[in-house]
């Protein structure tokens, strides 16, 4: 991943990195939780890595969470003060966007509503 946005980047460092994961993610410590798709992505510090990379402060959240804000923001959510999107692909997700700012539950987990129990039990 890290090659690919180098070669993109082409040398320039950018203002900022932001990341939609595909996965479980301790928003608060942009801490990736663990991968449903892809092994070795368990606890991964993503954004301490992207930041040392690229010198750039990096975000981390849910893919879920990102675009339940996507939508409130440019979308159908556009006018509400709070929504809850759910995504039905490679498993089902949720983000909830409570007052205008996604709500993460006081475990980051709260729009895990396919996979919360696994995470909860293996880490």
């Amino acid at each position: 991943m890290m090659l690919l946005a180098s070669d993109v980047l082409g040398g320039v460092t950018p203002a900022a990195i932001g990341v939609s994961f595909g996965g479980p993610v301790k928003a608060e410590e942009c801490v990736v939780l663990l991968s449903h798709h892809v092994p070795g992505w368990e606890k991964v510090p993503l954004h301490e890595r992207l930041e040392a990379r690229f010198g750039a402060p990096a975000a981390v959240d849910n893919d879920a969470n990102v675009a339940a804000l996507g939508e409130w923001r440019f979308g159908a959510g556009q006018g509400c003060r709070s929504l809850l999107y759910v995504t039905v692909s490679t498993g089902i997700g949720g983000g909830w966007i409570l007052d205008g700012r996604i709500y993460h539950g006081a475990d980051s987990l709260a729009g895990e509503i396919g996979h919360g129990e696994e995470v909860h039990g293996g880490l």
